[in-house]
């Protein structure tokens, strides 16, 4: 999802570092869908992709949290539905909540700087 006008300005290495994690994006967009089971009918990936990118502008404007179980409980109710797997169920809240609470701290620290703790 590059922004044409600012890859534009970008020098060729960026330019070309964008274009290639956009084209390994694509390439993982296909092959998680085709291991779900691609119905027919409709251009699948772009229904996934457009609806994704949708969610995550909606998600950063409301400032959600990237941890909550709620948020993974809707995306995948919508994929399942979007990509015509009508007949499966998405996982429950509970098993979103497990499952994030497995998962490796999010937060983003910069090499070279260290966290500043008060007190």
């Amino acid at each position: 999802m590059p922004n044409q006008a600012l890859l534009l300005l970008a020098t060729e290495f960026y330019r070309h570092g964008c274009e290639r994690r956009f084209d390994e994006y694509m390439q993982w967009n296909a092959k998680t869908i085709s291991a779900v089971g691609e119905v027919p009918g409709f251009d699948r990936i772009e229904l996934v992709m457009s609806y994704l990118r949708g969610a995550m502008i909606n998600t950063d404007d409301a400032c959600k949290a990237h941890d909550d179980p709620q948020l993974y409980y809707q995306f995948s109710y919508a994929l399942i539905h979007l990509m015509g797997h009508l007949d499966k169920r998405s996982p429950s809240k509970q098993q979103f909540a497990a499952w994030l609470s497995r998962q490796p701290s999010l937060e983003y620290e910069p090499e070279g700087f260290s966290r500043v703790v008060n007190g």
